[in-house]
């Protein structure tokens, strides 16, 4: 219970100490020395976001409904009610699980687009299914291309966090290829054009021409 205490500190968790400084009172020996130190943190955490976290944990609980804005990886705003159901901490992100009252559906939404969190005063009922899993439902597989991007070696260290070894490939000549499916939406070249000229898409020729286009703009801004 104690190291899950600590796990859940290390996650931002708002009132983690407190919860960990009262389950250690309980034993009478003091806690030992913590030789390992995670932080699942991530820089610029908003206290926003801890924020909503304990308004989420309530409305959890007492199971009430909820209203918020949204911003989605498509960069829509969408006015959401929904029923939360569960809060979900992965790859150094927060998930709300929950039932959309707009789409009919579970949802999950990453905590960091949440804005204007309230609960309303409507209650409901509804349990999270045991066999839900947070992997988002998307198209099939099929339908999302495959990029091949060339990285400069320059960046080798970015590359290596940002993506598993299987999906990379050491050029003859140090480049480092690769190859990823992404959609064509608007985070994907937003992402892309984060790693600035140290990144080159090769394929497919579509998103080549998107992301030129994108740079053109940027570039007029300056003349």
């Amino acid at each position: 219970m104690v190291q899950a205490l600590q796990i859940l500190k290390s996650s931002n968790y708002p009132d983690a100490d407190k919860a960990l400084n009262k389950v250690a009172g309980l034993f009478s020996h003091d806690l030992q020395p913590q030789w390992l130190e995670i932080d699942f943190s991530y820089w610029g955490s908003p206290e926003k976001e801890r924020d909503n976290i304990t308004v989420l944990e309530r409305a959890i609980i007492n199971k009430y409904v909820i209203a918020f804005t949204y911003f989605n990886s498509e960069l829509t705003v969408t006015n959401q009610l929904a029923e939360p159901l569960k809060l979900v901490f992965k790859s150094h992100a927060w998930y709300l699980v929950a039932y959309s009252r707009h789409k009919n559906a579970i949802r999950t939404y990453k905590m960091s687009r949440i804005r204007n969190l309230q609960i309303t005063d409507a209650l409901f009922d509804r349990e999270l299914p045991e066999d839900f899993s947070i992997t988002p439902a998307c198209k099939e597989e099929n339908d999302i291309p495959v990029f091949k991007l060339h990285f400069s070696e320059k960046i080798a260290y970015k590359v290596y966090d940002e993506f598993q070894e299987k999906y990379i490939k050491r050029l003859d000549d140090g480049t480092l290829e690769v190859t990823f499916r992404y959609r064509l939406s608007d985070w994907t070249f937003l992402y892309l054009l984060s790693f600035g000229e140290y990144v080159e898409i090769i394929e497919p020729a579509k998103a080549r021409d998107i992301l030129k286009e994108k740079a053109g703009k940027i570039l007029s801004m300056y003349g």
